[in-house]
This record gives C-alpha cells, sequence and structure tokens, in this order.
C-alpha cells in the first residue's frame, strides 16, 4: 500500500510539474505573440515645404533593392489610399532600378508613367539592427535548452534577453517625401520613429494610415 501511495504521489507531482510547465510556456508565447502584434510608425517630423491644391493621386516609389518585398510594400500602400478616396499607384513595374533616383528627372518620368499629380518616396534612413535580431535568435535557443533542462534561471534570464533584444530588433527610421509630379518641388515630408516585427503587408498598412492622418492634418488631402 505505501509503494502504491508513493508511486501515486509520484505521479501526481511529474504530473503538476509538466501543467507548470506547459502553463509557463503557454504565458510566454502569448505574450510573444502579443508583443509581435505591436507595429508603430511615429511621426518625428512633419513638414510642409510648398502650398499646393488639394492632391487627388499619389504614385508610391519604396526605395529599396529587393523587388519582390518593394513590390509587397507599394501594392499595400496603395491599396489603403485608395480605400480611403485617394487614387494611388505603383511604381515597381515603370521604374524598377531605384538607381535611377539618382537621375534628376526621375521623378517627373517615374509619375508621368504612372499619371499620378504627385509621388511618394518611402526612404530607410536607419535600418534595422541585424545583430539585434541575431541575439533574438540565440536567446530563443537558450530558453528552449532552459526548458528541457528544466533551469528556470536560465530560462527567466533567456526570457529577457530575447525581449530585450526583440525591441532592440524591431527599431528603425523611415523618410517619406511627397514631390509634386510637374515641378518635382518637394510638398511634405515626414520622419517615423518606427517598430515592427510583423509582417511587410501589416507594416505597410499601419504606415499608409499614419500618412494619410498626417496629410489630412497638413490639409494636403481631403
Amino acid at each position: 500500500m505505501t509503494n502504491l501511495l508513493d508511486n501515486y504521489c509520484t505521479v501526481q507531482r511529474m504530473m503538476v510539474m509538466n501543467i507548470t510547465t506547459l502553463m509557463k510556456f503557454l504565458i510566454t508565447a502569448s505574450l510573444a505573440f502579443m508583443i509581435g502584434c505591436a507595429t508603430e510608425h511615429q511621426a518625428t517630423d512633419s513638414t510642409v515645404s510648398k502650398s499646393v491644391p488639394k492632391i487627388k493621386s499619389i504614385a508610391v516609389f519604396f526605395v529599396i533593392e529587393d523587388v519582390a518585398q518593394r513590390a509587397v510594400w507599394e501594392d499595400t500602400f496603395a491599396s489603403v489610399l485608395a480605400i480611403e478616396g485617394i487614387a494611388a499607384a505603383t511604381t515597381y513595374t515603370h521604374l524598377p532600378d531605384i538607381g535611377s533616383l539618382k537621375n534628376d528627372n526621375a521623378i517627373l518620368d517615374m509619375y508621368q508613367h504612372t499619371g499620378a499629380n504627385s509621388g511618394l518616396t518611402i526612404e530607410v534612413i536607419t535600418p534595422r539592427s541585424g545583430a539585434a535580431m541575431g541575439t533574438e535568435s540565440a536567446m530563443g535557443a537558450l530558453w528552449w535548452a532552459s526548458l528541457i533542462l528544466d533551469e528556470p534561471e536560465l530560462r527567466r534570464a533567456a526570457a529577457w534577453g530575447s525581449l530585450a533584444a526583440y525591441n532592440a530588433g524591431g527599431k528603425y527610421q523611415l523618410r517619406l517625401s511627397l514631390w509634386d509630379a510637374e515641378s518635382a518641388d518637394l510638398i511634405w515630408s515626414m520622419d517615423t520613429k518606427s517598430f515592427s516585427n510583423d509582417s511587410d503587408v501589416k507594416d505597410s498598412s499601419i504606415l499608409a494610415e499614419r500618412t494619410i492622418k498626417e496629410l489630412r492634418a497638413k490639409g494636403l488631402i481631403y
């Protein structure tokens, strides 16, 4: 009877430990998921450089070498503008080489191809930290190892290290510039302090919403 009772207690303790470990995992995973959903584009500088009539159409140019990523950003951004009643066009099919922007006539040529009366360039002025993103991956691997080895202190340190690296790796800065298609003069510009570890679609969508809000506040669009 004593052996049966001891075995029963051992099984119960193991079940409690397994449930506790599972709950810790689920809580941590849920927290990581909620943090991962956070995307923000905060305007640090929004300036009107030229007074123009209300803008009716915008051609979008995301200045990045990766053509596939550029297409996703431009398609998403343009679709959000269109939903808000602003005629929008992408430029990655007309002007796939970002090096052509160095040409003084590139702005005029770009928007003549799309028929838009203004053009918006989006540039990354401070990229995400590659080192921080690598650290985040390493901390994630360490967390799993600590879970397997049942080392709570190591797991806690890995979790905090991963969170710190996650926050650092998701930060970057953008510069948006709106140009007059007829004169190639700068109409408006905005710098952002951005954070995202989400998909390019969500990232671009939220940036488009922020841009629309700023342009309306400046009286540049309806």
